[in-house]
């Protein structure tokens, strides 16, 4: 007799691939476990990717959707976790070929959704950074927010969002048009924001998003733009909240 894991085990990959029923268990109810399963994560991608399931149909969607769930289960018990992979899903799904901003737009999507969804926490205020030592400046590792997403894109994928959001038509948008677009998304007081960004304010805070120091940040942004004004930007950055976390040392 198999073990509840093992019968577990069997119930999921037979209603995510596909597979024969567990010994005892009716091909008639697993049925209803898959369609149901089925619907539950459609809906929760829906959720998450609402600009892409404006843009493609319910149709479209509704396939794209029963390609990936199997391909991809959930690995987190949280139903808000569920679709990272799906902009990679969407840049190699073949019906989607000839979409080719999809992908970016769902990348915003998922950065959106993330913003949403992220952790509260206090964001580090100017006054806290100006009574550290200043010889210690070089060294300082300024956290990002929780909720602060970092994008790019060689399309117009901020207005393409901000279309279906009401601001500006979509048909007014050239969606082949090459762009570039960089974008800070967070959660501000009044939900979510997106803030257009210059090459080199991207780099730094991707320096900062991967744990580097004020000098690491700085040099990653000057080697992008020479003459990026540093003090402005961390003024810029610290007056929306941008940065929570000091490291300890």
């Amino acid at each position: 007799m198999p073990s509840l894991a093992e019968l577990q085990a069997g119930m999921a990959a037979a209603i995510l691939r596909g597979g024969a029923a567990p010994a005892g268990i009716a091909a008639a109810r697993l049925g209803v476990h898959r369609a149901t399963t089925l619907g539950t994560l459609t809906e929760a991608l829906a959720d998450a990717f609402p600009v892409v399931a404006l843009l493609v149909g319910e149709r479209f969607f509704a396939q794209a959707a029963a390609r990936f769930v199997p391909a991809h289960p959930p690995a987190a018990p949280r139903l808000a976790e569920y679709g990272a992979a799906f902009p990679d899903f969407l840049a190699a799904f073949a019906p989607a070929r000839g979409l080719a901003y999809l992908p970016d737009v769902a990348r915003l999507d998922w950065a959106v959704h993330r913003a949403y969804h992220a952790a509260d926490r206090a964001a580090l205020r100017a006054e806290q950074l100006a009574a550290l030592d200043p010889a210690a400046f070089g060294a300082l590792r300024l956290g990002l927010h929780p909720s602060v997403q970092l994008l790019a894109s060689r399309f117009p994928v901020d207005r393409i969002w901000q279309a279906h959001h009401g601001e500006g038509e979509l048909s007014a948008i050239d969606l082949s048009a090459s762009v570039d677009c960089r974008l800070l998304v967070d959660r501000g007081p009044g939900g979510i924001r997106l803030l257009p960004l210059d090459a080199g304010e991207l780099a730094l805070l991707q320096a900062f998003g991967t744990g580097g120091s004020l000098d690491e940040a700085a040099g990653a942004a000057a080697a992008v733009d020479v003459d990026l004004d540093l003090p402005v930007l961390l003024a810029r950055h610290l007056a929306r909240g941008s940065f929570a976390a000091l490291d300890p040392d």
